[in-house]
């Protein structure tokens, strides 16, 4: 469902889109507000997923902004590895997410609140820590919510 409207009573209604987007699988539907009249639930959805990982980038996990790095040839070699640790993270946290005993070890009941990469991190520390052997597959389901009824 997808309709021109105006929005936001105190700016003086500004004219929008609003969408409802409700996929099979979600308990409850998505409302997207914006002035962009081609942005449709989906592209804003890969949107939202691009801030998350450029936060796991910087402050949320590789710490991007503290490396000093300003030579481009090597900024991209950088983020080269960035890029290969980060598929890894997510890979160890769809394992997490399919599997409540590594739910329990990594973050206990609070695993909810966290997202994929950081679910990786914390299966990948807790394996350094413990010396246990640390699995090298990758494994991206395309749905974690089927990734937690594995």
């Amino acid at each position: 469902w997808r309709r021109k409207a105006k929005a936001f009573r105190k700016a003086g209604w500004i004219e929008c889109w609003v969408e409802c987007v409700h996929e099979d699988g979600h308990d409850e539907p998505w409302f997207l507000v914006t002035n962009h009249p081609h942005m449709e639930g989906r592209k804003y959805g890969m949107r939202m997923w691009e801030e998350l990982m450029f936060r796991d980038y910087k402050t949320g996990g590789w710490q991007w902004q503290k490396s000093r790095v300003w030579d481009p040839g090597r900024a991209g070699v950088l983020w080269l590895a960035m890029s290969a640790a980060y598929l890894w993270m997510l890979s160890l946290g769809a394992r997490v997410c399919g599997s409540e005993e590594l739910q329990r070890q990594t973050v206990g009941r609070k695993w909810n609140v966290v997202n994929v990469f950081r679910l990786g991190l914390a299966l990948f520390q807790l394996r350094l820590r413990t010396r246990e052997r640390i699995p090298c597959e990758l494994n991206l389901p395309t749905n974690l919510r089927a990734a937690k009824k594995v």
